[in-house]
């Protein structure tokens, strides 16, 4: 029997959607066919690990923040290619054409307006513990049957008082 609900159609096809998706747009690979030991790419990798980072780690950046990220490493890597080009020419007593240099502009400024599309303040990845986790941490330090460092709770003989006294003042309001 075939199921034609539009909630089995989704499914179907979100699963048909994931398992389509590229490797480089399901995260599997930074680039489709460069080795990634070359310099270049490690350059590349590098920053594009920093910058998903910056924006708080990869479980909370977005798919546009992941391709501006993918962008500003490309991009960084040329650019310090470029620089390394220059200051070649320049070691060599040369410098660099009036082209090289227009283009190491325009890249460097195409660089920014990615960065600053991400931002230039760090966001910090929130490490608070999820209640579960404080729950499960919390229950490996304080073995069953032991109490906790706070001392003991409120018996029903100091009706609440929590320095362990006895009470001055019963419930019914005699001394």
């Amino acid at each position: 029997m075939q199921e034609n609900s539009s909630a089995g159609r989704s499914s179907v096809v979100s699963r048909s959607l994931r398992q389509t998706r590229s490797r480089i747009t399901n995260g599997t690979a930074l680039l489709p066919t460069a080795d990634l030991r070359s310099p270049w790419a490690r350059v590349m990798r590098d920053v594009y690990r920093a910058v998903i980072q910056h924006c708080g780690s990869d479980d909370v950046v977005s798919e546009l923040e992941r391709m501006a990220a993918r962008r500003i490493g490309a991009l960084e890597a040329e650019l310090v290619f470029m620089e390394d080009k220059f200051a070649t020419l320049r070691a060599a007593g040369g410098e660099p054409d009036a082209g090289s240099l227009d283009l190491y502009s325009r890249l460097s400024n195409t660089h920014r307006r990615h960065c600053e599309s991400v931002g230039w303040q760090r966001r910090p990845r929130d490490v608070t513990p999820s209640l579960g986790q404080y729950l499960s941490a919390r229950a490996v330090h304080e073995p069953a049957g032991e109490p906790n460092a706070a001392g003991p709770g409120p018996t029903s003989s100091d009706a609440g008082n929590r320095t362990g006294e006895a009470s001055a003042v019963d419930l019914d309001g005699t001394q």
